[in-house]
């Protein structure tokens, strides 16, 4: 099945709209928002961010001609080859559609992009994202007792990594990503 990822635009605000009316949405991908002021000015904002910009910057993912979810890079580290990722659906996510998503995204992330680190912040009670972070081959690197503050008090996280050489250590996430996704790591580096 054919899902693709690209840059958030102003045709999305209604998929955000939506989205981030979703209370179940923003309380497992973050509720707060990754803009401030109008949001269809931070999109417009967002077409044009580039990759030293330390702000967030919205992926949407694409199922079926329409957007089904979003996935965020935050806390862009460009002298450290790092930053922050996270993905979300508000509605019932088609099978298989997350980890083709996170597996298209990291292939961008680490050979297009160029960055070293990806890492991601579960909600200690969101079970399915930190089994499906595991999936996916990131490590569990560690957990913070009430990191971070929300509407419904503070929240605990699990921390979870990759790096490029874990990636391309990692038999079972290569086997994937040639299955899933029809690249080639070891090829890139």
């Amino acid at each position: 099945f054919p899902v693709t990822i690209r840059r958030s635009t102003v045709s999305d605000l209604h998929f955000f709209d939506n989205a981030y009316e979703n209370s179940s949405f923003r309380g497992l991908f973050g509720e707060n928002f990754g803009w401030k002021g109008e949001l269809s000015k931070a999109l417009e904002n967002n077409q044009r961010a580039i990759a030293g910009f330390s702000g967030t910057i919205f992926f949407s993912i694409i199922f079926q001609d329409a957007v089904k979810g979003l996935i965020s890079l935050s806390q862009i580290d460009l002298n450290n080859l790092k930053s922050e990722f996270a993905i979300g659906f508000p509605n019932d996510r088609p099978q298989g559609i997350a980890h083709k998503a996170c597996l298209l995204f990291f292939d961008f992330y680490f050979w297009i992009i160029g960055l070293n680190k990806i890492y991601t912040l579960v909600y200690s009670e969101n079970r399915w994202s930190s089994r499906n972070s595991e999936k996916l081959g990131l490590l569990r690197e560690g957990f913070i007792k009430d990191y971070l503050q929300t509407e419904r008090g503070f929240k605990s996280v699990e921390i979870f990594g990759l790096t490029r050489s874990q990636a391309l250590e990692n038999q079972k996430l290569l086997r994937t990503v040639r299955r899933r996704i029809n690249r080639d790591w070891t090829k890139f580096y």
